[in-house]
């Protein structure tokens, strides 16, 4: 995941552990763009408010406040689960910022020889007389997800999978921009219990890795920037833990009616841009209760958008931009009995229908959120 400027999203880059230096740049950027960044570059305290402040005092104290607040909501968005999970006991935006530099920014050299040492550090393990089985292969998991973080570069890729096939307890798979293009090479992780990061973003995967709808253990999963080919299996739909799906950029064919009819559980963002997602946005769509993101730009979705849209209480981000939409939403709008204040989309921040003949009902339907048309 990563913001697209192009497309008006406000989401941030994405930091997974790879290309530290890159992603340090853009959310730097991002952060300024939304007046954040003199919370991450200053670790300010701010002071209570004196006896009888003014209102200008209060305005102010308040500004100071929330602008830390949203530093560190916009980083702890920014990273992937397994990173967050290392910053989320941070006090301020400054303290995970600096926490980040420290531990990924180092050098192109020094991890290629990171990686190569830990890569003959697993392939040189062998059990000891004084451990156990579960010792043994709590030791070459922890190799493997050190590995895992900053695995890519040239071919070993391809061997870090090998090395990640023998190991069934295997929590988390980084391996992003690593020149991947035999997805067969996966097959085995099919039968892995305990995976739930997936992240192959920016390879060359061919054919669908499908055997990812098997795996009920998965939270993220992430294989934009792959330019495949073929269907998006509903599977994915009926994955009880499911909270991402990115398959941004490829090309990918699915009816909107056969994608969105389906439970699709509790996922929360799903990615579709510049896909071959066709046909009419059915009503059940408006059963995708937890989703905070929705992206369907540039595919070929037709004719009006359903009422039942208003039923995503939670939805933060809408981009139908780029589609054949046409007609307008009704005023009559379902379901908003159960959203706050029972207002339609009373999160909606964002809203993107560029290139669309469709007429809404903005003021009624968003509120104050950002539209772009």
């Amino acid at each position: 995941m990563e913001g697209e400027s192009s497309n008006g999203t406000i989401t941030p880059p994405i930091f997974d552990g790879v290309n530290y230096k890159v992603w340090a740049v853009r959310m730097e950027i991002h952060l300024k763009a939304y007046d954040l960044w003199e919370a991450v570059e200053q670790d300010y305290e701010v002071p209570a408010l004196g006896d009888n402040p003014t209102m200008v005092q209060i305005k102010t104290h308040k500004e100071k406040v929330t602008r830390k607040a949203k530093a560190m909501n916009c980083l702890f968005s920014a990273v992937s689960p397994s990173i967050l999970s290392r910053i989320m006991q941070k006090k301020s935006a400054a303290e995970i910022w600096k926490y980040l530099e420290k531990e990924y920014k180092g050098n192109a050299k020094l991890d290629n020889m990171q990686v190569m040492n830990l890569f003959r550090e697993f392939e040189t393990q062998r059990m000891k007389e004084s451990e156990t089985a579960k010792e043994y292969a709590d030791r070459l998991l922890d190799i493997a997800n050190k590995g895992s973080r900053k695995a890519c570069g040239g071919s070993r890729g391809s061997k870090w999978v090998g090395a990640f096939s023998m190991l069934p307890a295997l929590s988390e798979v980084q391996l992003s921009d690593c020149n991947i293009q035999n997805s067969t090479l996966f097959l085995s992780f099919a039968n892995f219990s305990s995976l739930v990061v997936m992240n192959l973003r920016f390879n060359h995967l061919n054919p669908f890795p499908i055997w990812l709808v098997n795996i009920s253990s998965l939270l993220y999963v992430d294989l934009s920037f792959n330019s495949m080919q073929g269907s998006i299996p509903l599977g994915f739909c009926k994955l009880p833990n499911l909270r991402l799906l990115n398959l941004k950029n490829n090309n990918l064919s699915v009816s909107s009616y056969q994608l969105f009819t389906q439970s699709w559980s509790k996922v929360k963002f799903l990615q579709l841009y510049n896909n071959s997602v066709h046909g009419k946005l059915p009503a059940s769509i408006g059963s995708m209760t937890y989703l905070t993101h929705l992206d369907l730009s540039s595919n070929y979705i037709e004719s009006g958008i359903p009422s039942s849209i208003s039923k995503l209480c939670y939805l933060e981000y809408l981009d139908l931009s780029h589609n054949n939409l046409n007609g307008k939403l009704p005023e009559d709008l379902e379901g908003t009995n159960n959203c706050l204040g029972r207002s339609p989309l009373p999160h909606l921040q964002k809203l993107l229908l560029r290139q669309q003949s469709v007429v809404w009902y903005v003021a009624k339907l968003v509120g104050s959120a950002s539209k772009s048309c």
